[in-house]
């Protein structure tokens, strides 16, 4: 072990984002407005998985705000 080099390490804490001008880059090239939409939410709100059981009543469009429901573990 001697000389072994540590490696860093990455807490649960640390991520990276994408600027709001890649998100515009990256959600030029979506096929769809309906995949262009799934991943500017994915990219400003932090939800992923999330995103694929959103009900239209989660969303309040008065007080844009979106409601994510916690489901219970399997």
């Amino acid at each position: 072990m001697a000389g072994a080099e540590r490696q860093p390490q990455t807490r649960s804490g640390d991520f990276s984002v994408l600027s709001p001008a890649r998100v515009a880059r990256l959600t030029e090239q979506a096929e769809t407005e309906q995949d262009r939409t799934l991943l500017i939410v994915a990219a400003f709100s932090g939800l992923r998985r999330e995103l694929w059981a959103l009900r239209w009543s989660d969303i309040d469009w008065r007080l844009q705000l979106i409601h994510v429901r916690r489901s219970l573990p399997v």
